[in-house]
């Protein structure tokens, strides 16, 4: 029997705004805007600084170990009757070098990051201009 080969991917639109160019995955940008991208996470990753500098130093490695140790399961997920492990803690007020137990909580990667979007998703939008 003779097999068939996979069909290539469907294009998409550029990631750009306002780009209507169409680009196969896993590329994200057309060639005029992929440099563009590129410059513009380089400058950003420059501005942000490394984990450190951000307030995740070997404190804060501690902490979170201890945390994630007390309260294995993802504490949003328990509220909804599923025990999913957690992988993450996150800072209710976002400031990272607050510390105190009562600021952190256990989380799934995907709780974490919904909760992350919707504490400073604006200020990243922001950010990139949109």
């Amino acid at each position: 029997m003779e097999e068939w080969p996979m069909p290539a991917r469907p294009f998409r639109p550029c990631a750009h705004i306002g780009c209507g160019a169409l680009v196969r995955p896993p590329a994200l940008y057309c060639p005029q805007h992929e440099r563009q991208a590129h410059e513009e996470q380089r400058c950003y990753d420059r501005q942000r600084g490394n984990a450190a500098a951000r307030g995740y130093d070997g404190n804060w490695q501690r902490v979170r170990a201890r945390v994630l140790r007390e309260q294995p399961y993802c504490e949003d997920c328990l509220r909804q009757g599923v025990a999913t492990l957690a992988t993450e803690v996150h800072h209710l007020n976002g400031n990272v070098r607050n510390l105190l137990r009562g600021n952190l909580r256990s989380l799934c990667k995907s709780c974490h990051s919904r909760r992350t979007v919707l504490q400073q998703g604006w200020r990243a939008t922001k950010r990139r201009g949109g």
